[in-house]
């Protein structure tokens, strides 16, 4: 277990659920009665916001992930005039204003699911550490590597170097471009990127999801022990 490399996936979902945080400020949309619904919502905003600049910036703008941004705009305009969400204003205490004791306790517990994900993560790259490791990962982690290196989406990657296979193709780059992102801005291997860093943050987030959902539907004393 490198214990920096938890630190790393702690620091990565405060990124993400800082940048979510903003962006429903800035959309003036505020939260719901649900914590956990209000803390998954950012944190997918946030990694949607987060991969959409970062793919445009080194694709200089041809991305896939561009159309993020219809997608985004139409939800918005959705939740604004179904009012499926609470406006809130642009003053300065909205977007500071945090339950420091209500989320407080939801930050405990994404630091211990995290943990736990990144435990299993390393359980599995461990006992695979002696074998070949999972193609389709060593794949796409050549693939996020390629990103990196010449900035097009293309699953071909280092063929297109040979001219065999020229321009992009598309591909389920979304979650390439954060390992891309991980490895580059961690300074970490673009395979352990994915495994180690990658695979927690998105189980974490997807976890906070299917507790909010419980919180949603289900009233039971298991569930708000939760």
């Amino acid at each position: 277990m490198d214990i920096h490399i938890y630190v790393y996936i702690l620091i990565s979902l405060f990124t993400f659920y800082l940048i979510g945080h903003c962006t429903l400020f800035l959309a003036r949309i505020g939260n719901t009665q649900n914590s956990y619904f209000n803390t998954f919502s950012k944190l997918v905003i946030g990694l949607i916001v987060f991969v959409v600049v970062y793919s445009i910036i080194l694709t200089k703008g041809k991305t896939i992930n561009t159309a993020f941004f219809i997608i985004g705009l139409g939800c918005m305009y959705i939740i604004k005039r179904q009012l499926l969400l609470p406006k809130q204003g642009y003053a300065a205490n909205a977007l500071l204003k945090i339950d420091y004791k209500k989320y407080g306790l939801i930050a405990l517990e994404i630091l211990v699911i995290a943990l736990g994900w990144y435990l299993y993560q390393c359980h599995q790259y461990t006992t695979t550490s002696d074998s070949p490791p999972d193609i389709d990962k060593l794949y796409w982690a050549r693939v996020a590597e390629y990103l990196n290196s010449t900035g097009m989406e293309s699953s071909y990657n280092i063929y297109t170097v040979f001219g065999k296979y020229i321009g992009t193709t598309p591909y389920h780059y979304f979650e390439i471009w954060i390992c891309a992102a991980m490895a580059r801005t961690y300074n970490l291997l673009y395979f352990e990127a994915y495994v180690k860093m990658l695979c927690p943050v998105f189980l974490t987030i997807l976890s906070v999801g299917i507790i909010a959902m419980f919180k949603m539907y289900l009233k039971t004393n298991v569930v708000n022990l939760l």
